[in-house]
């Protein structure tokens, strides 16, 4: 039974993939809906936080769809309700974490670049995360496997102090997700959970 949604006194969180394709569609990962919606609860009740969000953003003929040698369905094309952030995020409290062009970093964008880490994405405007974010960052999102993983990877490799929110992350099977958390904790990476239950 959830008693309350957790505090942090940590500052950022950079939320992955929180997009429909991952949530109900071709890429949907377990867990992502309750992900989506305990995140955002979290960040309205920790007002300090600064959400960055991180998305795919492919054109149609991405290197990763099966199609073209990939080995994803199409998933994330521009355009499509697919590349849509989940409606709970444009309903917190604070309408500077709402997703807009400053604070939606996208990555895959060309033809021939995919990417897991969050770490190069950029914003409409070109400016890039890992510029931006400071030394202690919460991460959560979609997949456990695959995004999450490899933004965690780099952050610590780039001297960041990463918290992982457990039980706001989908993923693709729960083997995976187990193998996951425990390669992440053998990094240093924390983990806490958005709510607290009794």
């Amino acid at each position: 039974m959830i008693s309350a949604i957790a505090k942090t006194d940590l500052t950022a969180i950079i939320l992955i993939d929180m997009l429909y394709d991952f949530i109900d569609g071709t890429v949907a990962c377990e867990g992502a809906e309750n992900a989506a919606r305990r995140a955002a609860a979290f960040i309205n009740n920790n007002p300090k936080l600064k959400a960055y969000y991180v998305v795919d953003t492919h054109p149609s003929n991405h290197c990763s769809f099966k199609e073209y040698g990939g080995g994803w369905p199409v998933n994330c094309v521009q355009g499509t309700r697919g590349v849509t952030i989940h409606a709970a995020f444009y309903s917190l409290a604070s309408f500077d974490n709402h997703p807009q062009a400053d604070n939606i970093y996208r990555k895959g964008m060309a033809a021939d670049d995919e990417r897991y880490s969050a770490i190069g994405a950029e914003t409409a405007f070109g400016g890039r995360l890992f510029k931006v974010i400071p030394k202690k960052v919460i991460v959560c999102g979609n997949a456990a496997e695959y995004g999450i993983k490899e933004t965690c990877e780099d952050l610590i490799e780039k001297g960041h102090d990463v918290t992982v929110l457990d039980d706001a992350i989908g993923y693709v099977t729960r083997e995976g997700y187990e193998e996951t958390v425990a390669a992440l904790r053998e990094k240093g990476v924390r983990f806490i959970t958005a709510v607290k239950y009794d």
